[in-house]
């Protein structure tokens, strides 16, 4: 799980909830 959290963060610059996040806002 926290490798795949390292890539996400590295290919979108953020973490998955932050994303989730924003997605869910948007």
């Amino acid at each position: 799980q926290s490798h795949f959290n390292r890539h996400f963060k590295k290919a979108f610059g953020m973490t998955p909830g932050r994303w989730a996040t924003l997605v869910r806002d948007a």
